[in-house]
């Protein structure tokens, strides 16, 4: 088995934790809660482009791991341990698509970014990310990606390399 398809599905953290699939089913789940007030099979199903019979077995076995809560007639419900993951599987994302517009790249390139992205970054490089993003964001002048001395905290928690600037044309 070739490195690139071994490590494809793995999640942050223990390899015993939820798989890329069911991150994203989370993720779905907790953003259509957040907009409907509720989340059934069908709605799961459009939302991440699968038929309704896999969104129902992906259904399933969140159940069974206890990370959400059927009801019947009435869709289901995060458990705690589910709200968790997944508010944390959409911060996780936030934090990517405040990096990657912050580059000033088209929304269309983000989105698919953030998606190939967000399964495979670990969580030290994640940590770096949202401090480089909450520096970001504070900072009245904006940290520049040319010059990582603008943001000396990030640099020491981060242990960002001090290099030379980057071609301004790579920057705009």
């Amino acid at each position: 088995m070739n490195l690139k398809r071994k490590y494809r599905h793995q999640s942050l953290g223990a390899d015993t934790g939820p798989t890329g699939s069911r991150e994203d089913y989370l993720a779905c789940i907790f953003e259509l809660i957040a907009k409907k007030g509720y989340a059934r099979v069908t709605d799961i199903a459009n939302s991440l482009s699968v038929t309704e019979p896999s969104a129902s077995a992906m259904i399933t076995r969140l159940a069974r791991n206890e990370y959400i809560k059927r009801e019947k007639y009435r869709g289901f419900t995060l458990t705690k341990t589910g709200r968790a993951l997944a508010q944390r599987i959409h911060l996780r994302r936030m934090t990517l698509m405040i990096f990657l517009q912050s580059l000033g790249l088209p929304r269309k390139v983000i989105m698919r970014d953030v998606h190939g992205l967000e399964h495979h970054l670990s969580n030290q490089t994640l940590n770096c990310l949202t401090r480089l993003v909450r520096a970001n964001r504070k900072s009245a002048s904006r940290v520049k990606l040319t010059n990582h001395e603008d943001a000396p905290e990030l640099q020491r928690t981060c242990s960002l390399p001090t290099h030379p600037k980057i071609p301004q044309q790579l920057v705009d």
